[in-house]
C-alpha cells in the first residue's frame, strides 16, 4: 500500500523462504532472517524486496534469530546457540555502516530473543524466553532488567525508560503486564481471561491492545482499558500498528485488515 492502507496491491518477490525476522532501514533497503531447515540465513535487499542476496557474517555456530535497525546505519542481529537441554546463550552482532560490516558484541545468557523495541536511536529492549534486557548504546552492550522463569515474552513495548509493557505467553494464553520503574517490578493489567496478541502506543498516554476478537484502548498510560467500538465482527487479530496518530491498521487471520480511526 502507498495510500495509508486504503488500497492494497499484491506484489511478487523472489524472497527467501520462511522469513522469521524482517527490518527495512528505508523504503528500498532491508534485511531478513530466513529459516531454512537446520540453518538460519541473513539476506539483504537493495530494491524494495524484488531480489535478495545472502549476507556473509561470521557468527560461528550461532543461529540468527532477530534483526533490527534503530536508524539507517546502526543495527544489530541477535543470535542464539543451544548449549544443551534448557541451556542457551545469545550473542549480539552490531553494525554502524548499514550492514556492510558487522562486529561481535557481548553475550546474553539464558535468553531466547523473540521481540525488540527501541524508544530512540540508542536505547532499546530485547525480550523473549528468559526475560528482558536493555541497551543504552545502540546494542553494543546489554543488561538484564527483568528475569522470567516461565513463559515467553511475545511483545515488549517501552514508552520511555521507566514505563513499559510486555505480553507474556504461557501455553495458549497470554497476559499483559506494565511497569513504571524500568522493569524492576511488573503488574498485570487487562483481564487475564483476554488473550492479548499485540500492543502499540501512539503517544505517552494513548495505546491499543489487540486480542483474538477485540481491540482495547487506554488514554491513561495503561491504568484503564476500554473495548474500542467496532462496527464489524472480528476474529483472530494478531498485530496492530499506527503509522501516525490519526489512524492505525490491525491485521489477523485469513488476510483480515482493519483500519482504525483514532
Amino acid at each position: 500500500t502507498i495510500d495509508g492502507g486504503l488500497t492494497w496491491n499484491s506484489i511478487t518477490m523472489s524472497a527467501p523462504p520462511n522469513i522469521e525476522s524482517l527490518c527495512f532501514t528505508n523504503k528500498i533497503n532491508g534485511f531478513a532472517i530466513s529459516n531454512q531447515q537446520s540453518d538460519k540465513i541473513v539476506y539483504s535487499t537493495k530494491n524494495n524486496g524484488k531480489t535478495w542476496n545472502k549476507v556473509n557474517i561470521d557468527i560461528g555456530y550461532y543461529n540468527p534469530e532477530l534483526i533490527y535497525f534503530s536508524n539507517k546505519l546502526s543495527g544489530f542481529i541477535a543470535t542464539q546457540f543451544n548449549l544443551g537441554p534448557g541451556q542457551f546463550t545469545t550473542k549480539i552482532f552490531t553494525t554502524k555502516d548499514g550492514g556492510t560490516t558487522w562486529n561481535e558484541g557481548n553475550k546474553i545468557y539464558q535468553l531466547t530473543p523473540s521481540t525488540v523495541n527501541f524508544i530512540n536511536d540508542s536505547t532499546g529492549f530485547i525480550a523473549g524466553q528468559g526475560g528482558i534486557v536493555m541497551t543504552k548504546d545502540r546494542g553494543q552492550s546489554w543488561q538484564q532488567i527483568t528475569k522470567l522463569n516461565s513463559g515467553i515474552v511475545r511483545h515488549v513495548l517501552f514508552i520511555n525508560e521507566k514505563q513499559g509493557f510486555f505480553i507474556l505467553g504461557v501455553g495458549d494464553m497470554s497476559n499483559l503486564y506494565f511497569t513504571t520503574d524500568g522493569g524492576a517490578t511488573w503488574d498485570e493489567c487487562l483481564s487475564k481471561y483476554i488473550n492479548k496478541n499485540d500492543i502499540f502506543f501512539i503517544n505517552n498516554n494513548t495505546g491499543y491492545v489487540v486480542s483474538d476478537d477485540n481491540i482495547f484502548k487506554t488514554e491513561d498510560r495503561g491504568k484503564t482499558w476500554i473495548a474500542f467500538p467496532l462496527n464489524i465482527q472480528i476474529r483472530g487479530l494478531k498485530a496492530i500498528k499506527f503509522p501516525n496518530k490519526s489512524f492505525g491498521i490491525a491485521v489477523g487471520d485469513y488476510g483480515r485488515i482493519i483500519k482504525i480511526n483514532n
